[in-house]
């Protein structure tokens, strides 16, 4: 913990309200990705709720987690280990993620993750004691278990979920009320 409490003065987000976000997927699994534009305009939208919004990610996710903070929120793409990530996780007040393994371990800290599904089925890949977090928009297709969509298909499973959508999910479940203290 020494690390992160380290970079959380360094980058002056002792006490703040965090979110941890993680947009990236496996480079296997580019249809797993919700749009990077959602992600931003989500972004902006919780830090107009008081939430510092964190970009978390491997060093593949370096870039991808620059664009979009510098947009709103603090990049840290490639700075942790999945056991740092963790870590991090005991600082915020809840996580929005792809289907990724950065999913699963946040959710095992107990951290409430919530999780975009489209081309993968929630049902058999959600974090234990997540479901009810999952976020999903039923189309015909999804789950299709397809590593890139039909450009037919427009990946509507997840471009058709929005960010309004998100944040009315998040109101409902009295996230964006949650104070958690760093």
């Amino acid at each position: 913990m020494r690390k992160i409490d380290a970079w959380l003065l360094q980058e002056g987000l002792q006490g703040r309200r965090l979110v941890l976000v993680h947009p990236g997927s496996s480079t296997r699994w580019p249809s797993k990705r919700w749009e990077e534009g959602h992600f931003r305009e989500l972004g902006q939208r919780l830090m107009r709720r008081g939430f510092t919004v964190i970009w978390i990610g491997d060093g593949a996710e370096t870039d991808l987690n620059r664009r979009l903070a510098a947009g709103c929120g603090v990049a840290a793409g490639g700075l942790f280990t999945l056991t740092e990530v963790a870590g991090l996780g005991q600082c915020a007040a809840f996580a929005v993620t792809n289907d990724s393994g950065p999913m699963h371990v946040l959710a095992a800290t107990g951290l409430p993750v919530y999780a975009f599904f489209g081309p993968t089925d929630w049902r058999r890949s959600h974090a234990p004691g997540q479901s009810g977090r999952v976020l999903t928009h039923p189309v015909a297709c999804s789950p299709c278990h397809l590593r890139e969509c039909p450009p037919e298909r427009g990946h509507v499973c997840l471009a058709d979920l929005t960010p309004a959508q998100v944040m009315a999910r998040l109101e409902a479940d009295g996230m964006l009320n949650h104070e958690k203290p760093v």
